[in-house]
């Protein structure tokens, strides 16, 4: 029982890392398709 609570203990903190991960480069990237197309992009493109 204790080695099943460890390993969903360990999947939450994977899955909340990953989570908060994404979130920054998110964050800090900006729009992806923005990155893509440049700041001179037109944006019915």
């Amino acid at each position: 029982m204790n080695q099943i609570l460890k390993k969903i203990f360990y999947a939450v903190l994977v899955l909340l890392g990953v989570v908060v991960l994404v979130f920054i480069m998110f964050q800090g990237f900006g729009d992806p398709a923005r990155l893509i197309v440049g700041q001179t992009g037109d944006k019915k493109t």
